[in-house]
Order: structure tokens, then sequence, then C-alpha cells
């Protein structure tokens, strides 16, 4: 061995302890991790509570005061508004939790993947499109074809 590749190798082994002696810390920071704060609890716990007044006020709003909205669509319109506010806000207070950062941050990720795809043409969409209908029929042809071999063939079988 060349003293560069004994160099590489002895570097690689150095990593690799290192690797090993992180681990308890790793396992420790993740038991960390999984302990929910007192104010993560204390958003979750509002965000349920602002859904619940969302679904349940407006049943209760539709159930006190039926014709009153029934007969005023302006009045629909910003019970409705209402509902959709409050269900917003819940989940805009879900995203300040640790969860919902987290979260966030994969969105923010997940989009950044997306613009980095490269999207097939409208031309090559339509030729793959074609061949994976080819290829269904053919595939289709080919049980029907099989069936019927080995429905022939036990029926035969049967008749014996």
């Amino acid at each position: 061995m060349t003293s560069k590749s004994k160099k590489n190798k002895q570097e690689q082994n150095e990593q690799t302890a290192g690797n090993v002696a992180a681990a308890p810390e790793s396992s420790v920071s993740a038991e960390k991790r999984k302990k929910i704060s007192g104010k993560d609890i204390f958003l979750w716990t509002l965000s349920v509570i602002l859904l619940v007044v969302a679904v349940g006020g407006n049943y209760y709003l539709n159930r006190q005061y039926e014709s009153f909205f029934s007969e005023n669509q302006l009045y629909q319109l910003f019970k409705a508004l209402g509902v959709i506010f409050v269900i917003v806000l819940a989940v805009v207070t879900v995203g300040f939790t640790t969860t919902g950062r987290h979260v966030i941050s994969f969105t923010r990720e997940s989009y950044i993947e997306v613009r980095r795809v490269v999207w097939p043409t409208g031309q090559e969409a339509r030729a793959t499109t074609v061949y994976i209908g080819i290829v269904t029929v053919v595939v289709a042809l080919m049980l029907w074809l099989f069936d019927m071999v080995f429905m022939t063939l036990i029926s035969l079988f049967n008749k014996i």
C-alpha cells in the first residue's frame, strides 16, 4: 500500500470511530427532541380549542338562528368567513409549534425540489401515455388469453 492510501484508510477509520463515539450523543439529542415543551402543549391545546369553536359555533348558529341565516345570505357569508378565519387561525397556531416548524421547513424544501425537477414536454408526456396504453392493452389481452386457455384445460380435465 502507498502512503497516500494508508493515510486515507486511517482517516476513514478515525471518521468511523468518531461516528461510533457520537452515537450516544445523537440518541440523547433525539430523546431531548421527543420531549414536548410547555409552549407546544399550550399551542396545540389552543389550536384544538379554536377548531372546536369553529365547528361548534357553526353548528350552534345553524341550530339557534336557522330562520335568520336561511333568509339572509349576507349573514351566511359572514358566518362562513368567520369559520374559515378561525380554522386558518388554528392552522397558523400549529405552525408555531416544533412540529409545525418542521412541517413548514419540509414544505419549503419540497417546493425547492419540485422546482428542480426537469418536467417532460407535452410531446414526451403524450408519447409516454400512448406507450403505457399500448402495454396495458397487450397485457390485458395476454391475461385474457391465458384465462381462456386455463378455463378450457380445466373444463377438459373435469370431463375426464
